[in-house]
């Protein structure tokens, strides 16, 4: 997670060990179960155990981490349930950004868009699966911004940190990466085109494909629950 030499003034250090932590976490830094060891990230931040505790106490509070008591905490294990009821949520809400997206996008929208699916594919190419993944993010991203609705953005914040969770899983089925591409694809042809409901179906199939990847993954494992009650 870099080196201590980084780490800010005493004003600011709960902030950015909360921040780094976050980022390490999302990026799938730390595996899915794994035990968060305080003294062990205190030494690698370069900080003292009070930050740290700190930042995985907010991290609980985000739904990344569960605290087990007599056990310490751990990062968040999903279920093959909530993963689906997750997706549910996230194909309208997205497929709404869409159809927001092709009646107000602006100048610049469809080179973004364009130079954004150029990314992905060179990414999956060079079997590169972090810029890969922040491609996409960028992706989806350009839809919510250029759909303009507070209401639609403050609803995909609000499961954003799950959803990056779950991506991370996906992204370890093979053949994963070459599907959705092609449905970048047909999403930016679409825009092209101005066809909302070539887009919209797009963008249904591209999720769809990553919710069974993950639920594939999940199923892949010794258990089907990732998040075992103890």
């Amino acid at each position: 997670m870099g080196d201590s030499d980084a780490m800010p003034d005493a004003r600011t250090v709960n902030e950015t060990v909360y921040a780094r932590l976050r980022d390490h976490i999302l990026a799938g830094g730390a595996a899915i179960g794994q035990r968060l060891d305080e003294r062990e990230l205190s030494k690698q931040l370069g900080v003292s155990r009070t930050p740290v505790r700190d930042a995985i106490s907010k991290l609980s509070a985000d739904g990344i981490v569960d605290y087990r008591p007599h056990q310490g905490s751990f990062v968040r294990r999903l279920t093959v349930k909530e993963v689906k009821d997750l997706y549910i949520v996230r194909i309208e809400l997205e497929t709404l950004a869409v159809r927001l997206s092709m009646e107000k996008f602006g100048p610049g929208f469809l080179d973004t868009l364009s130079e954004i699916v150029d990314g992905t594919e060179a990414a999956m190419l060079a079997s590169d699966l972090v810029e890969f993944a922040r491609q996409d993010q960028r992706m989806h991203a350009l839809f919510v911004d250029a759909a303009d609705n507070s209401a639609l953005a403050d609803s995909l914040g609000r499961i954003e940190n799950l959803i990056q969770m779950a991506r991370n899983l996906a992204n370890q089925r093979p053949g994963l990466p070459e599907a959705t591409d092609v449905q970048r694809h047909a999403l930016l042809d679409a825009f092209r085109q101005g066809d909302t409901e070539r887009a919209v179906a797009a963008m249904r199939s591209h999720i769809e494909s990553v919710s069974a990847a993950i639920v594939a993954e999940l199923e892949s494992r010794t258990t089907h629950v990732l998040n075992p009650v103890v």
